[in-house]
């Protein structure tokens, strides 16, 4: 309430056409804790004629157990056709205890091109200290308060855990697909030659003379099947997904005697007609396609190593001999 009755006093002054230039100063409390903040407030009064210029704190930055924070800006407050109310703002700290005596702020201004200066009143500030009494008593050590066990005490634990479980089982799978793959190659690399295998359901076939029996249809289709299944892994032609003129058409590149690719295309086209068209051939018809087949494996049997010679000796021991009666 004081200082609203100060400012409406200055400012009243203001109203009544005065030529001078007066300041006030004003702190917001004439005490303080060390550290703290506290402003100063310059109140300047002047006609619209006059040009104030920013505060001079030249002596108060002469106290070295105070320290200016922030000065801001020339703020004008009231103003009317004959004269004007103008605050400035002063942020100061301390970390000295003790009593001060804040030195004048000057305040230059310049009017009708002279220039002046007008002198705010000097400010008593008060920094005080915290309170130690010399009586205070050592309390007794308090005990350590447990707090009670939640899950988020674990959740650390838990996570870790998680994370291990999670690495040792992609380890595994790593490991098992790699396990998976070696076993498929060195299954590839011990599969039986294509000869071989041709030459072992040939013999499973005639066994089963199903010709003799009248199977004509499934004989046919077992025998070009074998041959188809030769050729493709014999000579990586694809020849089981190929219709027999294909197949005859990529035997010419194969470098195969012109002869022996005639006698294939004569099998594969008696089996279409057998299969599709129900054509009953000559019964040596079939007798002599499956030993055209047999010796045409033989003679373009690939040349094996020693361990695959050793394979092909037992299979035959096994079967017998494929001599067709």
């Amino acid at each position: 309430m004081k200082k609203i009755l100060t400012l409406l006093f200055l400012f009243l002054g203001v109203l009544k056409v005065t030529a001078q230039v007066s300041v006030s100063a004003a702190l917001d409390s004439t005490s303080m804790l060390i550290g703290d903040q506290i402003n100063i407030t310059l109140t300047i009064t002047c006609d619209k004629t006059v040009e104030l210029q920013n505060a001079d704190i030249t002596a108060l930055d002469t106290l070295k157990a105070i320290e200016i924070l922030k000065i801001s800006n020339q703020q004008e407050v009231k103003k009317s056709p004959s004269g004007r109310l103008i605050q400035q703002k002063i942020t100061i700290t301390s970390f000295t205890e003790g009593v001060y005596n804040l030195p004048q702020i000057r305040i230059p201004y310049v009017k009708d091109g002279k220039e002046g200066s007008v002198y705010a009143p000097t400010l008593m500030l008060e920094v005080k200290t915290f309170d130690v009494t010399e009586a205070t008593e050592l309390q007794p050590i308090k005990n350590i308060i447990e707090e009670p066990v939640t899950l988020r005490d674990f959740l650390p634990y838990i996570l870790t855990g998680l994370a291990l479980f999670l690495f040792a089982g992609l380890i595994w799978f790593i490991i098992k697909r790699n396990q998976k793959k070696e076993a498929f190659a060195e299954f590839e690399k011990k599969r039986l030659p294509a000869h071989v295998i041709a030459l072992k359901k040939l013999e499973k076939l005639n066994e089963a003379e199903l010709w003799q029996n009248g199977e004509i249809k499934l004989f046919q289709s077992q025998l070009t099947f074998i041959l188809r299944e030769y050729l493709e892994n014999r000579f990586e032609i694809r020849a089981l997904e190929s219709t027999s003129d294909e197949i005859i058409s990529a035997l010419k590149n194969a470098d195969i005697d012109p002869q022996v690719t005639n006698e294939l295309r004569n099998i594969l086209q008696t089996a279409d007609l057998v299969k599709f068209a129900k054509s009953e051939p000559p019964l040596e018809v079939h007798d002599q396609a499956f030993q055209n087949i047999t010796r045409f494996i033989q003679a373009t049997a690939a040349r094996l190593n020693e361990s695959e010679e050793n394979t092909e000796n037992k299979v035959s021991t096994d079967t017998g001999n494929s001599t067709h009666d």
